[in-house]
C-alpha cells in the first residue's frame, strides 16, 4: 500500500543537499536510527558514486516513539552542520546506527577533526527545526508511520516495510540516467 502527498516545501537554503545540481532532485526525510533509511541512503550513495546526475536532500524526521536516539542523532548532525561537515556526519550515524549516545556523537565528532568545544556547544542548545519545522508537521499530517519517505518532483511515498518507499524514486533515476 502506498500513498501520496504533494510536498510544497521548496528546497532552501537550510536543507543539506549533496550530488550533481540542475538535473533530477530526490529529497528524503529520514530518521538516523531506522534501518531503512540507512538502507535506501546507502542506495542513494551507490547511485552517486556511479556518477548518476543528480541531487539528494535529507531532511529529518525522526521517529521518536520507537528511535530514542533519531532526535539527538539529528541534533548531531546539525552541530557538525554548523561547522560545515553535516554529510560526513552524516555517514558515520548510518554507519553506526546501534551506537548513537551523546558520547558516540563526541567521538564521530572528534573523529571528524570538529572543533569539540563548539560541538558540545552546539548540541547543549538542541538545535531548532528538527521535530518542529515545516516539513515535520507535512509528514505528521499524512501519519507517516515508517522511513524513510521520499519526494521526487513534489510526490512523496511511504510504502510498507517491504518495499523501500525511495525505490519508486531509484527507478525514476535510473530512467532519467538512461534517457540522457
Amino acid at each position: 500500500m502506498s500513498a501520496t502527498l504533494d510536498l510544497t516545501a521548496p528546497v532552501g537554503a537550510e536543507d543539506h543537499v549533496r550530488g550533481v545540481s540542475g538535473g533530477h532532485q530526490l529529497v528524503v526525510y529520514g530518521d538516523f536510527e531506522c534501518p531503512y533509511t540507512a538502507a535506501a541512503m546507502r542506495d542513494i550513495g551507490r547511485l552517486l558514486e556511479e556518477g548518476t546526475a543528480f541531487e539528494v536532500v535529507f531532511r529529518h524526521f525522526p521517529l521518536r516513539g520507537i528511535h530514542p536516539h533519531a532526535q539527538i542523532a539529528a541534533e548531531g548532525a546539525e552541530a557538525a552542520a554548523r561547522q560545515d561537515r553535516f554529510w560526513e556526519m552524516h555517514d558515520l550515524l548510518f554507519r553506526n546506527q546501534l551506537r548513537l549516545e551523546p558520547d558516540d556523537l563526541r567521538r564521530f565528532a572528534e573523529r571528524l577533526g570538529l572543533d569539540l568545544a563548539r560541538f558540545d556547544a552546539d548540541l547543549a542548545v538542541r538545535p531548532s527545526g528538527i521535530g518542529s519545522s515545516g516539513m515535520y508537521r507535512v509528514g505528521s499530517r499524512a501519519a507517516w508511520t515508517g522511513r524513510p519517505a521520499s519526494s521526487s518532483t513534489g510526490a512523496a511515498t511511504r510504502d510498507h516495510a517491504t518495499r523501500p518507499p525511495s525505490a519508486m524514486c531509484f527507478r525514476r533515476i535510473r530512467t532519467c540516467r538512461a534517457r540522457r
